[in-house]
């Protein structure tokens, strides 16, 4: 497969099938046999974040992982608390 369809398996994995989804990747120059080498930039990208960094024959293997339930946490100002609340409607002027 060439790296775009590589990206859209992906995204199809991450989107469809997977709450949590773990990527083992090869990057840097000395996987010299491989035709498309992933970025770290790229990866951050599909929403995965860095794990873990492995060595086989020094060489460098990255863990990174996706996991929905923490993916995007909901931030506090989004919290009825702190608006549309209909009980603070009188109290406070916007």
């Amino acid at each position: 497969m060439d790296k775009h369809v590589r990206g859209q398996v992906l995204a199809r994995l991450r989107d469809l099938y997977c709450t949590v989804l773990y990527v083992l990747v090869p990057m840097g120059d000395r996987w010299s046999r491989l035709v498309s080498r992933w970025e770290n930039q790229e990866l951050i990208a599909y929403g995965l974040r860095p794990a873990r960094q492995y060595s086989v024959t020094g060489k460098p293997l990255y863990l990174y992982q996706y996991d929905i339930y923490d993916y995007k946490l909901t931030p506090d100002w989004l919290n009825s608390k702190y608006w549309a609340n209909p009980h603070r409607w009188d109290k406070e002027r916007w």
